[in-house]
């Protein structure tokens, strides 16, 4: 079985949980899950201090896809969830990091095993500079980039530790002293596009905006209605990403019909301007189905 641990522990600079933090359309911990899902993971393992709020929201959400979900608030039920024949795989409290990046570096593609790889930068990289105790050092040349692939085996060792010790930063040491093998991560791959750690509501907001430009449907002023549609989309994504297909396409089809009813009792004005109403929200859902794709 494939297992995600992820965490809601640590605080952003503004004081809130780093995993609670709004990312275009869900919170920083539901992309995390999202990208666990993409690697296959069947149970999810999060350590919090609570199990309501964000983390009750994520559980139903996966419970709803079939995932098994556990909020833990230490490390000791860890060894009785994972077996020693498991792949486990471990994210930093707050990173978001590319899938395509991660899949590059843990593979994974249809039945093929994950490759089990504990991710590096060097000890001179500014997320290691600048926050030590997420990329913890692990040699004088290198610190954990934040993503980590090990085998269940040394997670059973967890029981021999005090209940109230760093889950993440032993998995990690074990790992190493396991012989999981380390891959650095390329400069190109370490840009903040691709490597988001949720420190602060500012470094959140910059990623946002760069899914979003990246992503969202172009805005071509040759077609005004297109693009007036695509800017509203960019507009409501921060708030609406998964409702907004949907709010949108039920208000196009209500639109259309009620246009066509105004038309045949002979408003054909009122009609026309309805349907086209129709037509943009039409354009606003089929823009949100591409950038929620």
């Amino acid at each position: 079985m494939r297992i995600g641990l992820i965490a809601a522990l640590r605080h952003s600079e503004e004081g809130g949980l780093r995993a609670a933090l709004p990312l275009a359309g869900r919170s920083v911990i539901a992309w995390q899950a999202a990208l666990l899902r993409t690697l296959g993971c069947e149970r999810v393992l999060c350590l919090a201090e609570t199990s309501g709020g964000t983390v009750l929201e994520l559980q139903h959400m996966l419970e709803g896809q079939g995932v098994q979900f556990h909020a833990l608030r230490g490390l000791a039920a860890i060894p009785a969830l994972v077996r020693a024949e498991d792949d486990l795989v471990v994210l930093a409290d707050g990173l978001v990091p590319d899938p395509a990046v991660v899949r590059a570096l843990v593979g994974g593609e249809g039945d093929a095993p994950l490759q089990r790889m504990v991710a590096t930068i060097p000890a001179d990289h500014p997320l290691a500079a600048a926050h030590p105790e997420d990329f913890e050092r692990i040699d004088a040349a290198r610190h954990w980039g934040g993503v980590l692939v090990m085998r269940g085996a040394p997670a059973q060792r967890l029981a021999d530790f005090p209940a109230d010790a760093d889950a993440v930063s032993l998995l990690l040491r074990l790992a190493l002293q396991a012989g999981t093998p380390a891959r650095e991560l390329a400069a190109r791959e370490l840009v903040p596009e691709t490597w988001l750690l949720a420190e602060s509501d500012a470094a959140v907001a910059r990623h946002e905006g760069a899914l979003i430009a990246a992503a969202a449907p172009p805005a071509d002023w040759r077609a005004p209605g297109a693009a007036l549609a695509a800017a509203a989309v960019r507009a409501m994504v921060p708030r609406g990403l998964e409702q907004g297909p949907v709010i949108a396409g039920g208000t196009a089809l209500v639109l259309l019909l009620t246009g066509v009813m105004a038309a045949a009792f002979g408003f054909g004005a009122t009609g026309l301007a309805l349907a086209g109403l129709g037509a943009f929200a039409a354009l606003i859902s089929h823009g949100f189905a591409a950038l929620s794709a």
